[in-house]
């Protein structure tokens, strides 16, 4: 069975609210110690694509709040940073499905 708003992968979304009366996706991480971000903006990417698709949203920025048991970082991504990071989310995600036809291209 194919489903209309597939996008070949799967995950749940933390939260989808307003932050200072704006709406995002956001996503939540705790750890022992504030380090830089790796891959958690490429997840959000993936998540916030899927949110606007899935719901016919145009959520246009994301946020990522990392927590430790003595303080949280809010890192926030402007509709420029999101693009950037969904694009390079697309094109890691796109190396896993073949492009012959049977598959839509993963796009928000």
């Amino acid at each position: 069975m194919r489903f209309p708003c597939y996008l070949g992968y799967a995950g749940r979304v933390d939260c989808v609210a307003n932050y200072c009366n704006i709406p995002c996706v956001i996503e939540f991480k705790t750890a022992e110690r504030i380090k830089p971000l790796y891959d958690e903006p490429l997840q959000l990417a993936a998540y916030w694509g899927a949110v606007n698709r899935q719901y016919g949203l145009r959520i246009n920025n994301a946020l990522v709040i990392v927590t430790t048991p003595d303080e949280a970082i809010v890192h926030w991504l402007e509709p420029k940073d999101v693009m950037e990071k969904w694009h390079q989310w697309e094109k890691k995600a796109n190396t896993f499905w073949p492009n012959d036809g049977t598959n839509d291209k993963i796009s928000p």
